[in-house]
């Protein structure tokens, strides 16, 4: 949601859980997958991040959604 209301092309991709076990059974041979979950956030140049909070958290700084006041920050 927060790429697309900063207006961000971009492609989601779900997965059902057999096609999920797939995945990640296969992402053990890559390692795109820090930590082996989803949901991740693979960037154009190929960097893939993980962990909601922080891929949210990207996304407000690189797109200007995120407050500048602090305590505003904390609420979001």
């Amino acid at each position: 949601m927060a790429l697309w209301a900063a207006g961000v092309k971009h492609e989601c991709v779900s997965m059902n859980i057999p096609a999920w076990l797939k995945f990640k059974e296969a992402d053990k041979a890559n390692g795109k997958l820090e930590f082996g979950n989803i949901p991740a956030l693979e960037l154009v140049d190929g960097t893939t991040l993980g962990e909601i909070d922080a891929i949210v958290n990207f996304v407000g700084e690189t797109y200007g959604l995120s407050p500048k006041d602090p305590m505003d920050k904390w609420r979001a």
